[in-house]
């Protein structure tokens, strides 16, 4: 569509869901400069009664916020927010004001370092990753358009990156480039750092940075190196990656120094919502769209060629596989459900403080060679080349287990089979004297009707003393959470063709 001014409105441009229906009105209207649109219109010297037609869509917009991911982004101050924050979702820990503790003198250290002959220096905050994942908002034209032409601004402007960064070449050819398909860097696939780089980290205690599109942020996540961890859109990533640093400020500090030394600011690379808009118009075609979803289930030939068994069922074949194993549990299974059954004189298997999620005590992507994975693989003859991930290795239920342990994944305790519980508000292993080494007997009701969502449940260690926690089955998923453990978990109920529906839901966080 052409600009058109509607009083105070001229050149604001039509947007694109409104274009059709009033494509046929600005078709028909007198054009004050010939042309099948005309330059532009200044309706109120048209006389026209579809003046106030016209003339309402801009007033609608400007009193309707509209899902412009291009514009400028808030600046947003989390300390406002910390005690609004701590509320959500039954989250007794509020933000840590103190951050990551780094003491005064040492914040704004510098450490020299040689990278590959060429000298270099990391700070408090340098990024060291810097991806646009597929996980989020990928599948969004206008972000990745814009976040192509950030790094087209920034090459015509001669700005470049930090050496140690490895993305210098693949910004020149305006982006990130292309690394994996589906799970990378959110989930810790994108590989090792340099060695020169991580030994500065490790060595000097570097709170090193990494800012990524995705949509997980846990420490430990993204890559073991990596303590401070920040979500931002695509076109955000590719600023972060130029500026290499996330203690910046963009209103006031230059993104870097481009031609000449010249200084250059984030105003000088973000591209205009008109610049994505025209790009999005002349390059994101429906031909493209549809070409792809007809063929999107053939698949390539490497796909189609794949032997498919005769069997209606799968055929445990290998016994030696790592990648998929028949669960024990499952031996002579029993088809009447076994019910709630209490925990008595059981061990404490891991015992750790707060904040300690999956990711810290086995992360989920690649398998490092110190971990007990790496040792477990090599003890059935697999090589480091073939160790792969841990989220390829899901079907051994093993792995499995080891992926529940986390403050978001209470659902996942339940599905194989083990019952959450949390500590009272206020309690924990140290407050309650517990270091760890004690046997515990938790006592549940036999019959699943007995148990109530967040109910109190007494736990008595063997030295006699006894204290309550709270049973983590929110009200929400109460349902479903209680057919899938009545079951004895998942794995257990699909065997017995009971598995409840599934249904959308949210799990509040788990103190």
């Amino acid at each position: 569509m052409a600009p058109c001014g509607c009083g105070g409105h001229r050149h604001r441009r039509f947007p694109l869901r409104s274009r059709n229906p009033f494509e046929r009105i600005l078709r028909t209207l007198d054009k004050p400069e010939g042309g099948e649109f005309g330059k532009y219109y200044s309706l109120p010297d048209l006389d026209d009664p579809r003046y106030g037609l016209c003339k309402s869509i801009f007033s609608n917009l400007d009193h309707k916020s509209e899902r412009d991911f291009t514009g400028v982004p808030a600046v947003v101050d989390l300390a406002c927010m910390r005690s609004a924050i701590s509320k959500l979702g039954g989250d007794s820990n509020k933000i840590n004001p103190l951050g990551f503790a780094v003491p005064k003198d040492s914040q704004s250290r510098i450490v020299d370092f040689s990278f590959h002959d060429t000298p270099a220096r990391l700070r408090h905050g340098d990024v060291i990753i810097a991806a646009i994942t597929s996980c989020t908002n990928t599948s969004n034209p206008s972000v990745m358009l814009a976040s192509a032409l950030v790094a087209k601004k920034a090459c015509d402007l001669g700005l470049e990156l930090c050496i140690y960064s490895g993305l210098l070449k693949y910004l020149k050819q305006l982006g990130f480039h292309l690394v994996g398909y589906g799970y990378t860097t959110c989930i810790g696939n994108s590989g090792d750092l340099d060695e020169s780089v991580a030994s500065v980290i490790t060595e000097n205690d570097i709170v090193a940075a990494a800012v990524l599109s995705g949509n997980r942020n846990f420490e430990g996540c993204v890559h073991p190196l990596t303590r401070a961890n920040y979500l931002v859109s695509p076109t955000l990533v590719v600023v972060y990656a130029l500026a290499g640093t996330v203690n910046i400020d963009f209103e006031t500090e230059p993104v870097g120094l481009g031609k000449d030394g010249n200084k250059n600011f984030f105003r000088d690379i973000w591209p205009s919502s008109e610049e994505v808009s025209n790009l999005v118009e002349s390059n994101v075609l429906p031909a493209m769209f549809k070409a792809t979803y007809e063929a999107i289930t053939k698949g390539d030939t490497l796909w189609s060629e794949l032997p498919v068994p005769s069997s209606t069922t799968y055929e445990w074949e290998d016994p030696k596989s790592t990648y998929i194993k028949e669960p024990l549990y499952l031996d002579n299974i029993s088809m009447s459900p076994p019910g709630p059954c209490g925990v008595k004189d059981a061990y404490c298997f891991l015992n750790f403080g707060d904040s300690i999620t999956t990711d810290h005590i086995s992360p989920s992507g690649s398998i490092h060679i110190d971990s007990p994975a790496a040792k477990y693989l090599m003890e059935h003859e697999v090589d480091r080349k073939d160790f792969n991930s841990y989220g390829s290795r899901r079907g051994n239920d093993e792995v499995m287990v080891r992926g529940t342990f986390a403050n978001i994944l209470t659902s996942n305790l339940t599905g194989m089979g083990i019952i959450p519980l949390c500590f009272k508000p206020g309690e924990d292993a140290d407050t309650l004297g517990l270091t760890g080494h004690e046997r515990y007997t938790i006592d549940l009701p036999s019959n699943i009707n007995e148990i109530r969502p967040g109910q109190d449940i007494t736990v008595v260690a063997e030295n006699g003393k006894s204290f309550t926690c709270t049973l983590r089955f929110d009200t929400e998923l109460a349902a479903i959470r209680f057919a899938v453990f009545d079951l004895a978990g998942q794995l257990s109920s699909s065997i017995h063709n009971e598995s409840p529906p599934v249904r959308s839901f949210s799990l509040s966080t788990l103190s």
